[in-house]
């Protein structure tokens, strides 16, 4: 929680003074105020399973699963988040960031772009979740992949936390949530 504190404080800095970090300033940043890690790790320790300090390695702060399930999240808000946001003055999102790195680029390449890696974040979430198979608990590496599957569905078509009055997405949330595949 640290971290995630010391991020928001940053963030509030680069609002007050209206910077745009460079976007890789701001993924550092930003993979922490989306609190990837403090979800997961909470629920993870609520399973029941036995989650040894080796298997925190691969699943909990500092590991690489869990660096791409804060990707995933943060880039995932930043796209439907980013003209609200910028609204509200907050200058350093995702979107911005990438714009200001590559003058001329409009807003819709920079989503492309951010889609982009979300999509070989994901692939690589894979891969990782594939390397955790048989040494950490399925339930815990699972959860935590789960996560970022909650975020894109979540902003997948608009911000699913500011825009709560969506039936259509709280419909979606029902059948998610009460209607689970065997």
């Amino acid at each position: 929680f640290i971290e995630v504190i010391r991020s928001v404080l940053k963030e509030a800095e680069w609002k007050h003074s209206r910077y745009i970090p460079t976007f890789d300033e701001y993924i550092k940043v930003g993979v922490n105020t989306v609190c990837a890690a403090a979800c997961t790790m909470s629920s993870t320790f609520l399973l029941g399973e036995q989650v040894s300090e080796e298997d925190l390695k691969r699943i909990g702060p500092g590991s690489r699963l869990l660096h791409l399930v804060s990707i995933i999240a943060r880039l995932s808000n930043d796209i439907v988040t980013f003209e609200r946001e910028l609204g509200e003055g907050q200058m350093a999102s995702g979107v911005g960031c990438y714009m200001k790195e590559h003058p001329g680029c409009s807003k819709e390449q920079a989503i492309v772009h951010l889609r982009h890696l979300i999509a070989s974040s994901n692939r690589e979430l894979e891969w990782e979740l594939f390397k955790c198979r048989g040494i950490v608990p399925d339930l815990c590496s699972q959860g935590v992949v789960d996560f970022a599957r909650q975020m894109s569905l979540l902003y997948k078509r608009a911000d699913g936390y500011a825009n709560g009055l969506d039936m259509d997405f709280e419909w979606l949330i029902k059948d998610f949530y009460h209607n689970l595949l065997p």
